[in-house]
């Protein structure tokens, strides 16, 4: 969980290519985690479902954008300006997310479920 709330810090303040993809690798290990150790935290693995859904949205179009580089299309070609604002709009929609739980202080209280669960 700690490594979690440190990355869904960080992409709130930045939503990088790498630190979205570093947040999604944290989703699912978390994920993975409480679906081994604790099956019965469905409603966290719900909230983490979510934000892997809103990290998805980003890391979907940065997987795109390099593709589009690979096959050497100027950022000024209409298809990667448009892919461009979709990045945009979909990296505001996860760190409003992100800062939204964080403002709640939902990391802590998943520890302090996880730490009464156990």
């Amino acid at each position: 969980m700690d490594a979690l709330e440190a990355q869904m810090q960080k992409v709130a303040e930045s939503p990088g290519v790498d630190a979205v993809h570093d947040l999604r690798v944290s989703v699912r290990r978390a994920a993975e985690g409480l679906r081994i150790f604790t099956p019965e935290a469905r409603k966290l693995r719900k909230e983490i479902k979510a934000i892997r859904e809103y990290a998805a949205n980003v890391r979907d179009r940065d997987v795109t954008r390099q593709l589009l580089r690979r096959h050497r299309l100027p950022a000024t070609d209409p298809a990667c300006v448009y892919l461009q604002g979709q990045r945009d709009l979909a990296a505001s929609q996860l760190q409003s997310f992100l800062a939204e739980r964080l403002r709640k202080n939902r990391p802590a209280r998943w520890r302090r479920w996880l730490a009464e669960a156990s």
